[in-house]
């Protein structure tokens, strides 16, 4: 079934540029750039060692992403505000955001029949438990749920560095992501997140990155409550925790949206992973209304 795409959106995730990656880094730009999206969506952790969240790596961060040829945003993951001679997590952040020209750390964005929601780290330093536990403050989380009323019915894409508790989305094994910061605010009442998710019916997907993780698990991808969690891998040879370097790239058509896998490796889509919801976006809107009812 060839269908021209209604709109196409890319989503990487864990990008950690840094020199020792550099011709990498920008055969990902140009791979990305012949894909055709209309908008790209970038999870965090694009800050390489060394000097993670630090002036010098989120700019050269930013310098790589600026060379996308289309629109793009990008949200703090948990390495993006770690730079150690920095006093203050505030202090990271604002470095963070005027090297973006942000304004706020989260955001809001009408592309296309998609709305797009982006929610960002605000912690490391404060932490108590866990320095790398991604967290949303109350603040954040109270404009998430007005923007979310404002919405108007519109098809919304979630985008956040960790996953969300009670998705079953894949996380990894291993301690990095285990020992209290596999998912968002899993120190601090991770169960909002869900709430959320709950109380705002027309959320049909959640991109997180985080695991480095390959997409190829059964579970990289899952539909609960009505919403599409996505697990999004790692473009970063020297992150990577399978061999495996991976993005995705969704396909909205006007009767179905299929999610793709694009393997940097090969330079190309693995058809082979290919998710294909056989619905419209208004007819995964109708079925959240009738489940949650």
């Amino acid at each position: 079934m060839n269908v021209e795409p209604k709109f196409r959106f890319c989503v990487i995730a864990d990008c950690h540029f840094s020199a020792k990656t550099a011709l990498a880094d920008r055969v990902l730009i140009d791979d990305i750039n012949k894909l055709g999206a209309d908008y790209t969506m970038v999870l965090g952790d694009v800050s390489g060692q060394p000097g993670a969240g630090g002036p010098e790596m989120t700019h050269r961060a930013v310098e790589l992403l600026n060379g996308l040829e289309m629109p793009w945003r990008n949200l703090i993951g948990n390495h993006d505000i770690e730079f150690e001679p920095i006093e203050t997590d505030r202090e990271n952040i604002v470095m963070w955001l005027r090297t973006h020209g942000y304004r706020l750390p989260w955001h809001r964005e009408d592309r296309g029949p998609l709305t797009f929601l982006f929610l960002s780290n605000e912690r490391f330093r404060e932490h108590t438990l866990q320095p790398h536990e991604v967290y949303l403050t109350q603040r954040q989380l109270a404009w998430a749920d007005d923007e979310l009323k404002r919405c108007d019915g519109r098809p919304v894409v979630v985008a956040c560095h960790a996953p969300v508790l009670g998705s079953n989305l894949v996380v990894h094994p291993e301690l990095h992501v285990r020992a209290g910061n596999a998912y968002i605010n899993q120190n601090h009442a991770p169960g909002q997140m869900m709430d959320l998710c709950c109380r705002h019916k027309h959320i049909l997907f959640w991109f997180s990155g985080h695991s480095h993780l390959s997409q190829a698990h059964p579970n990289a991808i899952i539909n609960t409550l009505g919403i599409h969690f996505v697990h999004t891998g790692t473009t970063s040879a020297d992150w990577a925790r399978e061999i495996k370097r991976h993005s995705r790239v969704v396909d909205v058509e006007l009767e179905r949206i299929v999610i793709h896998t694009f393997d940097h490796d090969k330079r190309a889509i693995d058809n082979s992973l290919d998710l294909v919801i056989p619905h419209s976006l208004e007819h995964l809107l109708a079925a959240r209304q009738t489940r949650l009812k």
